[in-house]
């Protein structure tokens, strides 16, 4: 299918825009005036390609979710490793596997940092390794719960896209 389009009229009416701006505008008394020569025609060929058929089983992968600490119970009762703990299981739960740099920049604003720093970093390794040590597997930078094992690709929301180093290379694989 061909579509032709027709942009001179748009064009005219912006220069007209313009050269309309310019001249209406004083700064100075010394006012000069601003001419733009005259556009000639032209005619743009746009021609819309039709798309192949995707398989039906790329269209089911799920969409990547953020997790956030903030859905988590904090329990005054509670230690602070603890309390991060549960923190850092609201966020794995919904992005596992997830790669160590994005968890610590999703429990950064949990600290009242933007960044994470290394002091935030080693509290966040001191809580995965002593009071979840049971519970997650770390493999390659990536974290995620013992009994996750149907690890499947995701397409990016495009509220944050995911370069392709904090990609699991199951996902990668699955996606493949």
């Amino acid at each position: 299918m061909t579509i032709r389009y027709c942009i001179v009229g748009e064009q005219k009416r912006l220069l007209d825009f313009i050269e309309n701006a310019i001249n209406s505008y004083q700064e100075s008394a010394n006012k000069e005036r601003v001419s733009f020569p005259e556009k000639k025609e032209e005619r743009v060929e746009v021609e819309f390609l039709q798309k192949k058929s995707i398989e039906s089983s790329k269209l089911s992968f799920p969409y990547y979710r953020i997790g956030d600490w903030r859905t988590a119970v904090f329990d005054y009762n509670k230690g602070n490793l603890e309390n991060l703990s549960a923190r850092i299981r609201a966020v794995i739960e919904v992005e596992q596997p997830i790669h160590l740099d994005i968890l610590y920049r999703r429990l950064a604003s949990a600290f009242g940092n933007e960044k994470a720093t290394k002091p935030i970093r080693n509290t966040i390794n001191q809580a995965l390794d002593s009071v979840m040590s049971d519970e997650v597997v770390i493999e390659d930078g990536f974290v995620r719960f013992k009994t996750f094992t149907d690890i499947k690709a995701r397409i990016p929301n495009g509220v944050q896209d995911r370069s392709i180093e904090y990609i699991s290379r199951p996902e990668i694989a699955d996606a493949i």
